[in-house]
Order: C-alpha cells, then sequence, then structure tokens
C-alpha cells in the first residue's frame, strides 16, 4: 500500500509540474507576442496599402492582404526592389524566420554567418522543429513539415481543442491523400486542419509538395488572427440523419428500431454508410 501511494504521489507531482511548465511557457509566448500582435490589430489601411504598392507582383493575387500585413510587421521581405515574388517555392530557413518573428523574436545576425542560423537557432530552442528533422534548411520545405510546425507554434500560446479526438475523423476525411502523409505527422496534419490552419484544395493536401511563399504568408497570419482561424468541424448541412428501420432484428444492432441518430463525414464504420 505504501509503494502504491509513493507511486501515485510521484506520479501527481509530475503531472502538476508538466501543467506548470506548460502554462509558464504557455505565457511566456503570449508576453513576447503582445507587441507583434498589437501592432498586427492596429494595422491601418494606409499602411496594408503602402505594402500593397510596393509590391507589384502582389496586386491581385489571393495572397496579396496577407503578404502586405507580414511586410508591414517586417516579418517578409521582397527582392529589394519591387516584387515578393508571392508563387516562389519557400525555403525552409525562410519559414522558419516568418514563425519565429510571429512569434515575438528580432535575434541579430551574427558577422560572417548565415542570415537564417538564429532563427534556426531559436526554433530548435522552442521546440518548433526537432533537429535533424531539416536535413538542409536551405531547401524548400514540404507542405506536411511546414503544416506541423504551424500547429506546433500554434500550441505554443493556444490550448488544445476541447474534445480535440471529436472530429478527428471528420477532418481526416477531407484528405483523400491522408496516406501519403509520413506517419508521424499525421496527427498534427489533421489537428492543423481541424484548428483550421490548414486547408487542402479539392480534398488533397498534397503533402510531399512544396509550399509558396504567398502559402506560408497565408499560414503565419492565421497564427497571427484568431478570426482567419475557423475550426474545421461538420457544418449542419453535411447531417444526414438516419431512422432506423422499424422491422429490423434488434438483436443484431445496439440501436432500437426506429431510433434516428445523425452521421457525419468521416464517422468511423459509417462512413460507406454516409458515402
Amino acid at each position: 500500500i505504501s509503494l502504491i501511494l509513493s507511486i501515485i504521489a510521484s506520479v501527481n507531482v509530475f503531472s502538476f509540474a508538466d501543467l506548470y511548465d506548460y502554462n509558464r511557457n504557455n505565457s511566456t509566448t503570449i508576453m513576447r507576442m503582445k507587441p507583434v500582435l498589437k501592432h498586427y490589430n492596429n494595422l491601418m489601411e494606409s499602411e496594408i496599402a503602402e505594402q500593397t504598392e510596393k509590391y507589384v507582383d502582389t496586386q491581385g493575387h489571393f495572397g496579396e492582404k496577407y503578404i502586405a500585413r507580414l511586410a508591414a510587421l517586417e516579418i517578409i521581405v521582397g527582392d529589394g526592389v519591387s516584387k515578393f515574388i508571392p508563387n516562389d517555392t519557400l525555403l525552409a530557413c525562410q519559414y522558419l524566420k516568418m514563425i519565429v518573428m510571429a512569434i515575438g523574436y528580432t535575434p541579430e545576425v551574427v558577422p560572417g554567418g548565415s542570415w537564417w542560423e538564429p532563427f534556426v537557432e531559436l526554433a530548435l530552442e522552442e521546440g518548433i522543429v526537432e533537429k535533424g528533422e531539416i536535413k538542409d534548411y536551405t531547401q524548400p520545405i514540404s507542405r506536411e513539415l511546414a503544416g506541423v510546425i504551424g500547429f506546433r507554434t500554434l500550441m505554443k500560446y493556444k490550448e488544445r481543442p476541447t474534445g480535440e479526438y471529436e472530429w478527428y475523423n471528420y477532418n481526416k476525411s477531407k484528405i483523400s491523400d491522408y496516406m501519403q502523409i509520413s506517419e508521424k505527422y499525421r496527427d498534427d496534419v489533421v489537428m492543423a486542419y481541424r484548428m483550421g490552419i490548414l486547408q487542402g484544395s479539392n480534398n488533397l493536401y498534397v503533402p510531399k509538395g512544396t509550399l509558396t511563399r504567398a502559402q506560408a504568408a497565408v499560414i503565419v497570419n492565421k497564427l497571427l488572427d484568431d478570426t482567419l482561424r475557423i475550426e474545421s468541424v461538420p457544418k449542419p448541412e453535411e447531417a444526414i440523419v438516419y431512422k432506423r428501420r422499424e422491422n429490423m432484428n434488434p438483436r443484431m444492432f445496439s440501436y432500437k428500431p426506429g431510433e434516428e441518430f445523425t452521421i457525419y463525414p468521416g464517422d468511423f464504420a459509417l462512413n460507406e454508410m454516409y458515402d
């Protein structure tokens, strides 16, 4: 009995310690982000317009406003002339710079070193990216890893949704190439959908594909702006109400004959029925 009680006590202490560390880290991130969020939320239309005019190749582009906002915050820059090149493939170091600056860091570049090194070091320290996860930071980042990094970043200052796995299969059903996602990244990619950070096209996420500079700008804006991050849960029109037949053998099913129940896309064991 003494041994069991001591084990329980040690587990409880560890749990509370973990909770304390989480809350402390959570608060630290929020405090560091305050100036960034204040500037973002108080951006004037004139500031946004100025950046839009500055980058001629973003005018009329789907990422126009997203790019302009981050440019006003000096989180992103163009080619130094008059272009942002929104459809250019994004490099891992560029993405990490955007993410690190979005959570309030403004590291100085060490003379003689690569401009991206301090951003990568901070991303590693924050656990946004794992050591060895990216072999070459000057190469394009995959869409699956970009989504995972976005979700990890959001979890540093936002709570996981209540009943987070309630709509897990629903969001999984929206990714027809789910099995192409690396196994270790699948849960985080699905949760990034759930939290409204990611959105595929025609039910495809193309996890092994690359990310454009404009697409990355959208993700970072969603990390900063709660109103852009709409949680992915079933819409009323997606629900199908099903009623059991009155003459159904009650011993074959757990539902009673005549009983109604609702199914949604991705409901396990009922997904074929839904389709």
